[in-house]
Formats: C-alpha cells, structure tokens, sequence
C-alpha cells in the first residue's frame, strides 16, 4: 500500500509544470524596466512596471515616468497642470510629481481651486464631476449629460467668484458650494435662460433662476415661476414673467405680454413693457429694439435715442455710433445708400449723420 501511495506522489510532482530557467523573474524584469528607465526609454520601461504591478516600487514607478510619455501637457492652473497619456487626463503639482494618475477622459482649467472632469460609462453616456487641486472628487454627478461635444456646457458647472458652482440632477440645475454641500436644490431650468446670457452668475450677489421651461415655438419665453435667489439659497424676489434678465444698475429687464419693461430690485415695474428687446442699463441708458429698429431710453423709459436705427454701439467715453444701412435687394446686395453719425450721452447730435 505504501509503494502505492509512493508512486501516486512521483507521478503527481511529475505533472506539475516546471518554470523553465530562462522565463524572466520579476527581479528580471524590474532590473530591464530600470535600465530601459535609465537610457531613457520611458515607454518601454512602463510597459514592464504595469507588468510588475505591485513588485517593489513598480506602481510608483509606472506612476511618476507617466508624464514622460503625455501627449499634452497644459499649464498650470491654481499650481497643477493636466496632462494626457493613454489616452485620459491626470495632474502634476508645481514640481512635476503625479498627484493624480491618468483617471479622467478630460479635466478643464482650475477655477477657485476646482475643475470640472469628464468621466465615462461608455463613449455615449457622460457625466461631469469637480475636483479639487489634489485630484480629491468634490462632488459627483449622478445623472449623465447630453452633450455634443464633451467640453460642451463645462463652463456651467466651473465654480465663479461667488464660490458656487452649477450642478445637474435629471436635467434640473441646482448650486453647490466649494466643498460640494447643496445650496440652490436642483429643480431649475437648464442654464441657457440665465447662465448662458450671464458668464458670471451671482455676480451681483444674487441670480435669476426659474422653475419652469421654455415655450416651445417662442424664442426666450418660459412659463413658471422665476426667483432671485442669493448665495445663501434664499429667495429675494419671485414672479412669472415670461423672461427675466440680470439686474443692472438696479434695473432687470422683464417680459410681459411679448414686451420688456424693467424692474427694480424691490420688484416693482418702473419702466412698463413696449420694447421687443434690451440690453442692460449702463450709464443711466439702456438700448432698445422697436421692432428691427433701434433706440436709446434713460432710466425714466424716457426716448434719449429715437428708435429708427439699425445698429446702435455704445463708445467708451459715452458717445453712441448710429448706423442706418441702407436698403437691401433681394440677394442681400446693399443698394441704397447708408448713413452714420454719432450721438452724446444725452441724445443731442454730435456729428450729423451722413448719407
């Protein structure tokens, strides 16, 4: 029984499959990666430190010769600064160390200490979050974007000078602040009617968001309630006009039966609506659109500028540029003759126009 028992064994090590001598050994392989590190051969010394893995200090190594074989490298923002390789995006602090491996599909600039990063399920489904400068995830998105590009709409979630940042939850908007607490909840309308009009939100401490949507068919006419709300996520003001726009010099143009007036900050109608369009007051004027025509009013809904011009610029010491252009054929030729002039501040002509 014994010589059975003897001779099962000598069979069984005889099966087992021997390393032949000449198979590389991980100290084989960590010794070419160094040497291949050494004579400058970054690539192929990372292909055998991702071989090791966690031998020794392979991980480490294939971490730090990373920004050796970067296709870009930005500068730096905040003191890091994004680099590719393979690929994905990672970060380098001011002495060129990898804090942040390749992890990301994109990493836009740092803004107040944060970045907006695109991560990836799949090429089709998206999501943006925000880290800090150490690569730390700030927030977390967990509704995909749909976006047509990926940088498309990343300014919106870039935190401002208000410390705040915009967030999307199943397609509503909200506001976080630096350490990612909520502090507008997401249940407002996508960015285009008020952080695509306005770069900077909150800007004057305060921003217009609605709970509502747009109206198909209408350009910039939503239905629901809009409210001022201020960096704390309190509400200053609430209507439900049609369109709001950011205050200036005290003054928000609204929308109210297909025309702008203007409001001011206690939210009573100061100028009633009758325009078709408006720009912001500056310098006590704002400029008006009747129609295709344009004009100039003060802070009273007073005319400065009749509105009979078909562009009206506004000059750095006050001054306003008329132009009426003329008349138009059919293929878009100009074949009447134009005019321009310029007018003060007050409306009184500086140079009459010439035709």
């Amino acid at each position: 029984m014994k010589k059975l028992l003897w001779a099962f064994l000598c069979m069984a090590a005889l099966a087992i499959p021997v390393r032949a001598e000449e198979s590389p050994t991980e100290a084989n392989l960590y010794a070419q990666a160094m040497a291949l590190e050494e004579a400058g051969d970054y690539s192929g010394a990372i292909s055998y430190y991702a071989e090791l893995g966690d031998f020794l200090d392979s991980r480490e190594r294939y971490v730090q010769l990373l920004p050796h074989t970067a296709h870009q490298v930005r500068g730096y923002d905040d003191g890091v600064a994004a680099f590719e390789a393979g690929g994905k995006w990672g970060l380098l602090n001011a002495e060129g160390v990898v804090i942040l491996p390749p992890t990301w599909y994109k990493i836009d600039s740092f803004h107040e200490g944060r970045a907006v990063v695109l991560r990836r399920d799949n090429w089709s489904t998206r999501y943006y979050d925000i880290i800090d400068t150490q690569g730390h995830v700030i927030w977390e998105s967990d509704s995909p974007i749909d976006a047509y590009s990926d940088w498309e709409d990343m300014s919106y979630y870039r935190y401002n000078k208000s410390g705040l940042a915009a967030i999307c939850r199943n397609g509503k908007w909200g506001f976080i602040d630096r350490n990612g607490n909520t502090v507008i909840e997401p249940i407002y309308y996508d960015p285009e009617s008020t952080l695509g009009y306005n770069p900077n939100p909150f800007e004057n401490g305060a921003e217009w968001l609605l709970e509502g949507r747009s109206v198909p068919g209408k350009n910039l006419t939503f239905e629901g309630t809009w409210r001022y709300i201020d960096t704390e996520g309190n509400i200053l003001l609430e209507n439900q006009y049609q369109d709001v726009r950011t205050f200036s010099e005290g003054l928000a143009a609204v929308k109210a039966d297909g025309k702008y007036g203007f409001i001011d900050e206690t939210g009573c109608m100061t100028i009633e609506p009758r325009w078709d369009w408006t720009l912001p007051f500056q310098n006590g004027t704002a400029v008006v659109w009747d129609g295709d025509k344009q004009g100039v009013i003060d802070r009273q809904g007073h005319t400065v500028i009749e509105p009979v011009w078909d562009d009206i610029a506004r000059g750095p010491d006050g001054r306003f540029f008329v132009v009426f252009a003329g008349e138009w054929d059919e293929w878009g030729e100009d074949y009447g003759r134009g005019a321009f002039g310029f007018f003060d501040a007050d409306g009184n002509i500086v140079w009459e126009p010439q035709w």
